[in-house]
C-alpha cells in the first residue's frame, strides 16, 4: 500500500488515522469539504455503518500508480511524498472505493453519497450504469489502522 504525505517522514514513523478528521473538525463548517464529508459521513451512519468513516480513517493507495495518478490529479498533493506503508493493525476495518466518488458523479441524485460506500464491484455496475467513465484508475483504501511508513517511493 502507499500513502501521499505533505511532510518528510522517517521510516518507522506512524500515521495516525483520523488526521483528515481532525483537520476537518478543527475547522468546522469553514472548511471547504465539510459539507461533502457531512453529506459522506450521513451517507456511511445511514446504511453503511461497518465501513470506516473518513474522518476516523488514515487514505492509501492499493497500487504505486494510483498514488502517483492521485498526486498528478490533485493539484493539492503535488508537492506530497509518496511512502510504501504498511497496516499497523490489519484488523482494522478498511474499505476500497474509487476516489472520485466522494464528490457526485453522473446524474443528479439526492443520495450520491450512497454509492462511495458500496463494494467497488457495485460502484463499477452503477458507473457503467449511469454511463460514467472515469479518467483514471485512482482507488483508495480508507482504513482505521494506523500507517507504517516504510521506504520513500520517487
Amino acid at each position: 500500500m502507499f500513502h501521499l504525505c505533505g511532510v518528510p517522514l522517517a521510516p518507522g514513523s506512524i500515521v495516525n488515522a483520523g488526521n483528515w478528521g481532525r483537520v476537518v473538525s478543527l475547522h468546522g463548517w469553514r472548511h471547504d469539504q465539510a459539507l461533502r464529508e457531512a453529506a459522506l459521513e450521513s451517507a456511511r451512519l445511514g446504511k453503511y455503518a461497518a465501513r470506516p468513516s473518513r474522518l476516523t480513517s488514515a487514505f492509501c493507495f492499493p497500487t504505486v500508480a494510483e498514488a502517483k495518478n492521485f498526486r498528478a490529479t490533485y493539484a493539492g498533493f503535488a508537492a506530497h511524498i509518496l511512502y510504501e506503508v504498511t497496516l499497523a493493525d490489519s484488523t482494522k476495518p478498511q474499505h476500497l472505493v474509487h476516489s472520485y466518488l466522494c464528490a457526485p458523479q453522473g446524474p443528479y441524485r439526492p443520495h450520491w453519497a450512497e454509492l462511495y460506500w458500496e463494494d467497488i464491484v457495485v460502484q463499477d455496475a452503477e458507473l457503467k450504469k449511469m454511463g460514467v467513465v472515469l479518467p483514471l484508475l485512482l482507488r483508495e483504501i480508507l482504513t482505521e489502522s494506523d500507517l507504517l511508513i516504510g521506504t520513500v517511493i520517487p
